[in-house]
C-alpha cells in the first residue's frame, strides 16, 4: 500500500475480475523484467488456465512456498516483474507474481516462458484489509523490528551465518554459527518462523532472544529491537508481511495441479 500527499484527481486503473477472464484471452504483462529500472517492460501473451496452484521460490531455488488460485498466461513473465499488472483488453485482471521457463523450473531472460498472476480481486482483498488497519498473522501493519541476523541460502535450520554490525543481535552477543531457538517466547525452529519473529513487533519493542553458540552451551538476552536498513526513513504506514516470488520450484519444470 502507498499512500500518496497531496495527490487528488488521478486516474485509477479499470479493474477486471477473474470471473471476467477466459482462456484465451490477450493479455500483457506489465513489471520490471530483470530489475533494471527505467521504462517499464511489457510482455504479451494469452490466459493459459484459471485458477492454478504452484510452487514459487527465489530463483535459487529458497524460500519456496505455496500459490493457489493463479492466472496462468504464455507471457513471459520474467525475474523483477513481480508485482506489476496483468492487462487484459486495458484493465487490471492480476499482478505478476511468478514465472518458469519450461524444462528449469526456474526464471531465465531467454526461451519461452510461462507466466503466473494474483487474481486482482484477491489483492484488492488483501489491500481492504490493510487499509482497515488489520493486524494478523497474514498483515504486519508498519515498519517491522530489526533483528539484525543473517542466514545462509537454502538454510533449513536457524543456525545464523552472519550479524550486521552495531545491530541488536550484535549487542546482545550473537555471533556467526550461533542457533537461535526462542525469540520473544516463541520457539523458532525452521528460518521463515527467525524471519517473522521480529516482523511482528515494532522498532524499539524489547523481545527476548535465546539461542546456542558452536559449543552447545545456551545463552539468552533481551534486545531492543531496531529499523532495517531497508526501512530507514519510511514512515510507519501500512507493510504488508508477504513478498511474492520471482520463480517457480527448482525441482524441474513448475507443474502446476
Amino acid at each position: 500500500m502507498l499512500r500518496l500527499s497531496d495527490a487528488a484527481g488521478l486516474p485509477t486503473a479499470r479493474i477486471v475480475t477473474a470471473a471476467q477472464v477466459a482462456v484465451g484471452d490477450a493479455v500483457t504483462a506489465v513489471g520490471n523484467a530483470g530489475g533494471k529500472g527505467g521504462t517499464p517492460t511489457a510482455a504479451s501473451g494469452h490466459v493459459v488456465a484459471l485458477a492454478r496452484d504452484i510452487t514459487a521460490s527465489d530463483e535459487n531455488g529458497t524460500d519456496a512456498e505455496r500459490l493457489t488460485g493463479l492466472i496462468q498466461v504464455d507471457a513471459a513473465v520474467q525475474a523483477g516483474d513481480s508485482g506489476g499488472p496483468l492487462y487484459a483488453d486495458g484493465a487490471v485482471i492480476g499482478i505478476d507474481t511468478a514465472a518458469s521457463t519450461a524444462g528449469h523450473g526456474r526464471v531465465a531472460t531467454t526461451a519461452a516462458q510461462t507466466g503466473f498472476a494474483i487474481p486482482i480481486a484477491a489483492a484488492t482483498a488483501i489491500a481492504d484489509r490493510i487499509v482497515d488497519g488489520e493486524q494478523s498473522s497474514a498483515i504486519h501493519q508498519g515498519v517491522p523490528g530489526f533483528l539484525g541476523v543473517q542466514l545462509p541460502d537454502g538454510a533449513a535450520g536457524t543456525t545464523v551465518s552472519g550479524v550486521v554490525r552495531g545491530s541488536p543481535a550484535a549487542a546482545a552477543g550473537l555471533r556467526a554459527g550461533d542457533t537461535i531457538t526462542a525469540v520473544g517466547g516463541a520457539a523458532i525452529d525452521r528460518p521463515d518462523a527467525l524471519s517473522d519473529a521480529p516482523a511482528g513487533h515494532r522498532p524499539q519493542d524489547r523481545v527476548a532472544v535465546a539461542w546456542t553458540d558452536t559449543a552447545g552451551a545456551s545463552h539468552s538476552g533481551t534486545v531492543t529491537l531496531a529499523t532495517g536498513p531497508a526501512d530507514e526513513g519510511v514512515s510507519r504506514g501500512p507493510r504488508p508481511k508477504s513478498h511474492v516470488r520471482a520463480a517457480c520450484g527448482s525441482r524441474g519444470p513448475c507443474s502446476p495441479s
